[in-house]
């Protein structure tokens, strides 16, 4: 018996805590986007290709062509040359793409940041490093703090109340630090446990959730980066406002991901970090003076205390220069968010406002003035039925009498240039006739990519086997006009196509083919039809019997 035959499958599932709804199962798929992969096109293939893309409201690709065209995964600009491409700036109506960031400016400069693997193997040993020398750091305070407070050999005797007085000022730091990641993490398990994100699952059990949110507070006491304890959201590609694209190109694999621009992504790449790192230096400065102290008044363990030392001070700077930054990033995103949600289209104000509201706690009132918001308020506001699950009370509560909407990509090849002229030389017509022709048809199809005229496809060639019997010859031809202009208006489930054949133009995932007429379907200047034309049925047949009439008389 399988699960959606089992009698009791509800028993298992945990409604909505907020408006105690049941999720529907089995559920019913609104929608599902079916995309089969080319028959000229391998797996393997060195082509570049992309796989998905996301558009704008018009229909329009959020990366265009020229965009695609450019990418590079390395860049002469950098410490090293052919340094790996991690981060560029793209122009977003001409295409042009940008290494060297910082230079460009302007409303139509945007930023995209390139996932590949090497990039995401940097980033997790970054991570990790980051994080095992900080669990480090915790080990060696904890060593030294029992080794005093046990002191068998009486080495830390003169340190009778300076050792307590720094594990009570040390042990209350790391509790400062742990109480501020749980703040973070709780709001961030707000946000993306409900309806404006919902991207972490609730129905589990205490187990599971107690571990989930466990981790997340971890990761924001080691201050773990939003692209790399995120990445199943960066690189789902079901997104509202967020450019993305996902290719292959030169035999890899990569991810597009675009942002306002590199403070934007700074910021969210490290957000709550603006409130962790100055705890987090007050602790690092207090371990370092404690340790001077140590190593200048006791003779044990001075080298190795000096040394300790040394560490500590490295990491309390690169602790003080990383704030730094932060804060930078901080200001310049929130002037950016500012300007773009007073002077920017409806799309840019939706998103400079959610980030303005979800990271700086600010609103606009109608006159434009900045007004402080709390962030609970803002969630509620956000959505319109319940916060967890979305759905309103005249929502159908099992959801399930829906009909799914399927849309399959058509399947099409991609022709060379020298097909794409042969075609449109057959067609017999300039650009102007051919607009006049279909004019509500566009032209583009929004990414670069000129479209062919719709043109009737001929029906199925058959050959024609050399006739012995001239009088039958001059029946068909004199019968075969008014036969095969019947059949012709018939569809036809596997059309042929001639010399000229039928081409798609780009590789949109909406593109009709588009055909092109074939010569060898019509008639010769002498009025009688050439070999290759299309014969009635009841004329082949005809045409078969004689033969064998003919060969059998002979």
């Amino acid at each position: 018996m399988t699960v959606c035959e089992h009698a009791d499958v509800q028993t298992w599932r945990s409604p909505c805590r907020t408006c105690k709804k049941q999720w529907p199962y089995p559920r019913n798929v609104s929608y599902r986007l079916v995309a089969p992969m080319p028959e000229h096109i391998g797996p393997r293939t060195p082509r570049t290709v992309v796989a998905h893309q996301s558009a704008v409201a018009k229909g329009e690709p959020d990366f265009s062509l020229p965009v695609m065209e450019q990418i590079s995964f390395t860049s002469p600009y950098g410490m090293y040359k052919k340094a790996l491409v991690h981060e560029f700036e793209y122009h977003r109506e001409q295409g042009t793409v940008f290494f060297d960031i910082r230079k460009q400016g302007g409303s139509n400069i945007a930023y995209a940041r390139l996932i590949t693997l090497n990039s995401w193997y940097i980033s997790l040993f970054s991570a990790m490093l980051f994080v095992c020398l900080g669990a480090m750091d915790i080990q060696s305070n904890l060593a030294l703090g029992f080794e005093m407070m046990i002191d068998e050999n009486k080495n830390y005797a003169q340190f009778y109340m300076s050792k307590y007085l720094f594990g009570l000022c040390w042990f209350g730091l790391v509790l400062l630090n742990i109480a501020c990641a749980y703040r973070e993490a709780l709001w961030e398990w707000t946000i993306k446990s409900s309806a404006l994100v919902g991207d972490l699952i609730t129905e589990c059990n205490s187990i599971d959730t107690v571990v989930c949110f466990f981790a997340l507070v971890m990761f924001k006491f080691f201050f773990l980066e939003m692209h790399v304890k995120d990445i199943v959201i960066l690189l789902h590609p079901w997104k509202a406002v967020q450019p993305y694209a996902a290719f292959k190109c030169e035999n890899a694999r990569g991810y597009l991901v675009g942002f306002p621009s590199e403070y934007v992504f700074r910021m969210e790449n490290r957000a709550g970090q603006h409130l962790g790192l100055p705890i987090q230096m007050i602790t690092k400065a207090t371990v370092l003076a404690f340790k001077l102290w140590l190593a200048y008044w006791s003779e044990h363990r001075r080298w190795a205390l000096v040394f300790s030392s040394m560490t500590t001070a490295c990491s309390t700077f690169w602790l003080f220069v990383k704030l730094y930054f932060v804060l930078k990033d901080r200001k310049v995103c929130r002037d950016e968010l500012t300007t773009m949600a007073e002077t920017g289209d409806e799309r840019q104000r939706g998103m400079a406002n959610k980030l303005l509201a979800q990271y700086f706690r600010l609103k606009f009132d109608r006159d434009g003035n900045p007004l402080h918001e709390n962030r609970q308020s803002w969630l509620a506001r956000q959505i319109t039925g319940c916060v967890e699950c979305g759905r309103g009370n005249d929502d159908d509560a099992d959801m399930g009498h829906e009909e799914t909407e399927t849309v399959i990509v058509p399947v099409t090849s991609s022709p060379s240039r020298t097909d794409v002229q042969a075609a449109e030389t057959a067609l017999g017509e300039d650009a102007s006739l051919r607009a006049q022709a279909a004019p509500d048809k566009p032209s583009s199809d929004g990414g670069g990519h000129r479209l062919l005229p719709e043109v009737p496809t001929e029906p199925p060639e058959v050959p024609m086997e050399p006739l012995d019997m001239q009088d039958l010859r001059k029946g068909s031809q004199s019968s075969s006009g008014s036969d095969a202009a019947d059949i012709s208006d018939e569809p036809s489930n596997s059309p042929s196509f001639s010399s000229a054949t039928a081409v798609t133009l780009g590789g949109g995932g909406g593109d009709a083919v588009q055909s092109a007429p074939s010569e060898a379907a019509g008639q010769d200047d002498s009025g009688q039809q050439p070999c290759g034309a299309p014969i009635p049925g009841f004329i082949q047949e005809t045409t078969r019997l004689a033969d064998e009439g003919a060969r059998d008389f002979g």
